[in-house]
């Protein structure tokens, strides 16, 4: 108990030193949660829609390219031994609206009987599809559009708008709780109806007897599909979510990973301070009996109490960022993510992870106050702290720098996960920031000499300071290093990238109008059908110069879930990619022929496919290798994707309905388009956009991601500051005699004040100049290891005003983090300053 009352008097007697320490345990505890259950979520989300599907389904028989089948099927499989249930499935997005609201979700159309050994649903209100006709609504969606049984509601249909009541709401373990993911039951014959499927269905859903042998099972009913079928476990997770995120995950990874070295080296830079400042404590402690492990066991309560406090406040923080960023993914997916709970029982690994990083922050200040002798800890004056101390941190660092070199190297080689790069590139940083210590006597004098021809005086008391307590200096200028290289390199990153981003989609959407009932769906990859009537209706609008169509299906090439796009493009079809491969010229012909163009991840993926080379691709007519024409940078889907000519789709995948309309209006003309444009979308409930509506989506879909990536990146850049304004501070107590003494002597205010911001300047620009170099480093490889994922190489540029804007952001921070101690300094009593003894 004694301890803990140490501990508790130390963090009360200097607050703004525990503030630092608890500002460093939070930013690291709040990254770790709020990317932790932030991607959890995520994943949840498209996990559980995939589930309240599939539900108990072991087997799932389904079309390529998501076609219907004929569904007198369904009997022939449930005839298999070891199938106890085999259920006809139709699956089809579409949109929902009830007043002036409007809502995506997935129509399923099922078999109610058969249905019931599939999905465990309850019924919260109305009546089943068992016993009642009309359609079933998820009840949370129910709930949030104000919807009750017996309202009627409107469907988004091939056969237009047509109206249905609903006879009950449902609830499903299994489902998601969101406008994304919630889902529309129907019976067959009504989901036949309308999506114009008449005797046929998308899927069969297969639960199995429990002794049967799934592989047994599998392979009979493959005996029985005609070509273009296969039998299947069903979808647990799309890919193609997925890959869109990747990029996104794999930047918040990076923040956190940075971010848990910046809070152990600000805890550590604290600790540090917190031990020289007692050092005269704990020489008295010792000189009157207290052991090692005592002294140990003081410094490291005060540490476990900052740990928990911090841990709990960083805890509150990173589900708040948590609820942030998965709504901030949500509009990346075009979709309502379910909100983040604050469960209590990640409560604890966030304690944990809070007192392990106090902990290991407050380890190697505590080993060296445990072992220093009273003699010498009683002293007046503080011998130089770098040359006493042992060089093993040196060694460790070289180790770190080695290895992670080596991993990222691995990395780069596609010899290890990319995941890899973001620990080991925190981990490198951390080496060099062990190394720094071989450095800071030569910088400090490079970087002193140009200041001393302005502040001769203060540029040789600060420069003296400095390297007094080296340890000190170099973890506070590791800390300035890690915070503007990784700032640096992850703005320059996301710039790169959202560069990218809007050049794909300025060739890839290119038409003075959009219409279309919604985007397609991020986890599925499908859109809404629209009316077939509504062809008819636009090509009368009088001023249309052209119009394209495009229609989203799955499809499975070369053993990889794909988006087959089939497009009809009525002009400029050669500008209308971004190729990394292939010639331009004559690519609408040659698609026109059967050839097609896909995206650059599926060629990664499928072998670095080249324009010229084959892939193969699952048809109604069984496997078709078809010739690629050109690979294309793509980021829908998550650039697995094959465009082909419409011909040819309805050919091999019986492609029918069309998914969006792209409107070329003639010259002078925009504005009667617009307004014929409006009146049909209004008449059917479609959305119409502007090039301009589709660039500010996009650029609305990836802001709340960048701003959660840019926020992380300034908080560990503040509470680097904070470690600078620590620094300082411990200096002036330090020199509080020194400064009395030059004050006698003729030393003005405004001296002391320069000599400590001098001190300030000088940490910043030994770490900021490297920083920036070590910044633009990390982009590149952000770069390097992005590629294999993106299928493509983001062009690295370089961003002069961005390094310079930063230095200068950079230093403006420290400099006003360095104000209050160095008025501090410039405001001490004389007599006081010179009864101090340190």
């Amino acid at each position: 108990m004694l301890y803990w009352k140490m501990g508790w008097r130390q963090i009360r007697r200097y607050p703004g030193r525990s503030v630092a320490t608890l500002l460093g345990i939070m930013i690291g505890v709040a990254a770790v949660i709020a990317v932790t259950l932030a991607t959890r979520s995520t994943d949840q989300a498209f996990d559980s829609m995939f589930e309240s599907i599939s539900g108990r389904a072991a087997l799932e028989v389904s079309a390529a390219g998501g076609s219907s089948f004929d569904e007198s099927l369904v009997e022939k499989v449930a005839e298999v031994p070891g199938v106890r249930t085999a259920a006809p499935l139709i699956q089809r997005p579409t949109m929902l609206y009830f007043g002036d609201q409007r809502a995506k979700l997935i129509t399923l159309g099922i078999d109610p009987v058969l249905d019931q050994d599939i999905h465990p649903r309850e019924i919260t209100a109305g009546q089943p599809l068992t016993e009642a006709k009309g359609i079933l609504l998820e009840n949370s969606l129910a709930i949030s559009l104000g919807v009750e049984p017996d309202d009627a509601v409107r469907l988004l249909t091939r056969h237009g708008m047509i109206k249905a009541r609903v006879i009950g709401l449902y609830r499903s373990q299994q489902t998601v709780a969101t406008t994304g993911g919630a889902t529309l039951l129907m019976n067959i014959p009504a989901a036949q109806y309308a999506s114009k499927m008449r005797g046929r269905v998308n899927a069969i859903q297969i639960v199995l007897d429990p002794e049967a042998d799934i592989q047994q099972v599998q392979a009979e009913i493959a005996k029985l599909l005609p070509t273009g079928l296969r039998v299947q476990p069903p979808a647990s997770r799309s890919s193609f979510a997925l890959e869109t995120a990747y990029s996104t995950q794999q930047g918040m990874q990076t923040s956190r990973a940075f971010s848990l070295l910046v809070a152990v080296l600000i805890i550590a830079n604290t600790f540090l301070i917190n031990v020289t400042q007692r050092r005269r404590q704990i020489g008295v402690l010792r000189a009157v009996g207290a052991t090692r492990r005592q002294v140990a066991r003081m410094l490291y309560s005060e540490a476990l109490l900052l740990g928990c406090v911090g841990a709990l406040l960083g805890w509150m923080l990173g589900n708040v960022g948590a609820d942030y960023l998965s709504r901030a993914m949500g509009r990346l997916f075009e979709t309502s993510m379910p909100p983040t709970e604050w469960s209590l029982w990640s409560l604890l690994p966030a304690g944990l992870l809070g007192i392990g990083l106090s902990l290991l922050g407050v380890w190697w200040p505590v080993r060296r106050a445990s072992g220093l002798p009273p003699i010498e800890a009683m002293r007046e004056t503080t011998p130089a702290d770098f040359e006493n101390s042992s060089r093993w941190p040196i060694y460790v660092g070289a180790v770190l720098v080695v290895g992670c070199s080596g991993v990222l190297a691995a990395s780069l080689q596609g010899k290890l996960p990319p995941v890899y790069s973001a620990w080991s590139g925190a981990l490198l940083l951390a080496g060099l920031v062990l190394l720094m210590p071989l450095v800071v006597w030569p910088f400090c004098r490079v970087v002193a000499w140009p200041l001393r021809w302005v502040l001769p005086v203060e540029t040789k008391l600060a420069h003296q300071q400095l390297l007094r307590h080296r340890t000190r200096s170099t973890l506070t200028m590791g800390v300035l290093f890690i915070g503007i290289s990784t700032g640096v390199g992850m703005a320059s990153s996301v710039i790169d990238n959202v560069n990218d981003i809007k050049g794909w989609y300025r060739k890839a959407f290119v038409a003075d109008f959009f219409v279309r009932a919604m985007a397609p769906d991020m986890a599925t990859g499908l859109a809404s059908d629209l009316p077939d009537e509504v062809d008819e209706e636009i090509r009368e609008i009088p001023f249309i110069r052209s119009i394209g169509t495009a229609r989203f299906v799955s499809a499975q090439a070369n053993d990889q879930s794909v988006i087959v796009v089939a497009s009809e493009r009525a002009e400029d079809a050669e500008s209308l990619f971004e190729l990394t491969s292939g010639d331009p010229q004559g690519l609408p012909q040659r698609m026109a022929e059967g050839q097609v163009v896909i995206g650059s991840v599926l060629a990664a993926r499928s072998g670095n496919l080249q324009a010229g080379d084959s892939i193969s691709m699952e048809t109604e007519q069984g496997p078709k290798t078809l010739q690629i024409a050109a690979v294309a940078n793509d980021y829908m889907a998550g650039g697995r994707t094959v465009y082909m000519s419409r011909k040819v789709a309805e050919q091999l995948l019986g492609v029918s309905g069309i998914d969006a309309y792209m409107v070329h209006a003639e010259a002078g003309h925009l504005d009667d388009v617009r307004q014929s444009l409006q009146s049909l979308t209004q008449k059917h409930g479609l959305l119409l956009q502007s090039f301009s509506d589709i660039q500010q989506q996009i650029d609305r879909m990836m802001a709340g991601v960048v701003a959660g990536l840019w926020a992380l990146v300034v908080l560990g850049f503040a509470v680097a500051a904070m470690g600078v304004a620590n620094t300082l501070t411990m200096n002036v107590l330090e020199q509080t005699h020194e400064i009395g003494l030059l004050r006698i002597v003729g030393t003005t205010q405004w001296q002391v004040r320069n000599t400590v911001i001098v001190q300030a300047v000088m940490m910043g620009i030994i770490a900021f100049l490297p920083g920036l170099a070590a910044g633009v480093l990390i982009a590149y490889l952000t770069h390097i290891t992005a590629a294999p994922v993106l299928g493509h190489p983001v062009p690295f540029v370089w961003h002069p005003l961005l390094l310079v804007g930063s230095l200068l952001a950079g230093m403006l921070v420290i400099a006003v983090a360095a104000w209050f101690p160095a008025q501090r300094a410039a405001q001490l009593k004389l007599l006081d300053a010179v009864r101090h003894n340190t």
